[in-house]
């Protein structure tokens, strides 16, 4: 089954009222992280805060001369394709993001299966105290720090993702 790991980093967190600033996916394979990445910065049309700007450590110069969302677009659903799963940890959030850009373009939302880290984790690894991303990076004790960043915990949330659907959880 081919699977695409998506990882989005906003303005705010909704859909309808904050804009997506940088999309990081990558593709896991037949039980492999594939050496197939997509990453790009994305210019929201509308001032970062300050807290977003410390959070994530992109800079807003960097945020403000990236292409604008309906630039990025095309090439990002080349990347997922209509057949891959699309992944993430929240994926409600990532996936319902990615749906209101492409409303606000006029464009047919993506209908891709969902496949959701934090519920595939509590139904695999009943108990934890936690199902945070920084939770199972640590309980998989995977050398990584969550640095809200959008490829690197796309790339992590892959690893948990073939951990979680190994048989031994």
């Amino acid at each position: 089954m081919l699977y695409t790991v998506v990882d989005v980093e906003t303005t705010g967190l909704s859909p309808r009222q904050n804009r997506i600033i940088e999309i990081g996916a990558v593709k896991v394979l037949d039980g492999k992280v594939q050496n197939e990445y997509f990453h790009t910065i994305v210019n929201p049309g509308e001032e970062v805060s300050l807290f977003i700007l410390s959070l994530t450590e992109i800079p807003r110069e960097e945020i403000m001369s990236a292409p604008s969302i309906e630039h990025v677009m095309p090439d990002f659903l080349e990347f997922l394709g209509k057949d891959s799963v699309f992944v993430g940890h929240n994926a409600r959030f990532d996936y319902s993001f990615i749906n209101e850009e492409l409303r606000r373009y006029f464009w047919k939302p993506i209908k891709n299966e969902v496949v959701d880290t934090i519920r595939l984790a509590k139904r695999r690894l009943p108990g934890l105290q936690s199902y945070r991303l920084e939770a199972l990076i640590n309980y998989f004790g995977f050398n990584h720090k969550k640095n809200h960043r959008a490829l690197d915990d796309a790339k992590i949330t892959a690893e948990i993702l073939l951990k979680l659907l190994d048989d031994k959880h």
